[in-house]
């Protein structure tokens, strides 16, 4: 069974000291079984830099781990007044992308408007039920058009002792998958593991630098398309909707009979990552 991380403010904690200026906040961690993971997860929830009692903003420059117990841990953060350059085991960033992927639909949301010319069709223009791009023979060739898209890549520096050849081919085994639980506060089975790019510090060999790609799709509950009702996609299935020919005004078609929803990715336990699953916050300032 897993203990549950926790993390929080140690009382009477917290130092400063001027001529340089450093100042060091105190936390306790439960729930990691060695010191490289306790610094990995400190760097995580702690923040990057924090506005001090008279008014400074420091920034964060060393962490420090004392074992206190079984699973255990006391941590110690350090600020001044500039970031300091040299990487270590926990520091992260993340940058993200909206820019809108393609994908070919062959059903439109809805008809706004049709109308005939009445010398080539007499009987009134074909109400095709939303299907797009429907060609002399009655085949639907469909569209491209732009689809919301959410991705968004983070980048660790993990110990290379703890994160090494074998981490690098559980990460190929992840590739192409999606999550089995909630990760980074999204539901299950929206985010995409799309792969991750990795090797050994160039600035420090004892750390591997590791950048993970994700994808995120949002689900949809009861909706309906061309008739269609109560349909539910969770976020990184597949949607298609298949033709049957019929009769028209004019000639045969082919309109929606049917809307399939098909499952092309496997799940996976994300936690295996080792970098949390919850959500992370970014450019936190503590306050003391």
């Amino acid at each position: 069974m897993t203990m549950q991380i926790t993390w929080g403010g140690r009382p009477n904690s917290y130092r400063t000291k001027t001529n340089p200026r450093e100042d060091s906040q105190g936390y306790v961690l439960t729930g990691v079984s060695t010191m490289a993971m306790a610094k990995v997860y400190a760097g995580l929830y702690s923040p990057w830099a924090m506005l001090t009692p008279d008014g400074f903003t420091l920034y964060r420059t060393n962490i420090d781990a004392t074992e206190a117990g079984f699973l255990l841990w006391h941590i110690d953060v350090s600020y001044s007044t500039f970031p300091r350059k040299e990487p270590q085991a926990g520091d992260q960033s993340w940058n993200f992308d909206t820019l809108g992927a393609t994908k070919h639909v062959t059903q439109s949301l809805s008809t706004t408007w049709y109308g005939a010319n009445p010398a080539l069709l007499p009987n009134g223009g074909e109400n095709y039920q939303g299907a797009i791009g429907v060609n002399e023979n009655g085949d639907v060739e469909g569209v491209d058009v732009v689809d919301r898209s959410y991705k968004w890549t983070e980048t660790w520096k993990l110990p290379l002792s703890q994160f090494g050849w074998s981490y690098s081919l559980l990460l190929g085994q992840l590739t192409g998958t999606i999550n089995q639980a909630s990760f980074r506060g999204l539901a299950p089975d929206c985010v995409l593991f799309e792969g991750a790019q990795g090797g050994m510090s160039r600035q420090d060999p004892s750390l591997l630098d590791v950048t993970y790609h994700f994808n995120y799709s949002p689900e949809r509950d009861d909706f309906s398309i061309a008739g269609v009702t109560g349909i539910s996609k969770v976020g990184q299935d597949y949607l298609w909707v298949s033709y049957k020919t019929k009769m028209g005004a004019n000639r045969k078609i082919k309109v929606p009979a049917q809307v399939n929803v098909e499952r092309l990715f496997n799940e996976q336990d994300f936690s295996q990552f080792g970098i949390g699953s919850s959500g992370l916050v970014y450019g936190q300032v503590a306050q003391f």
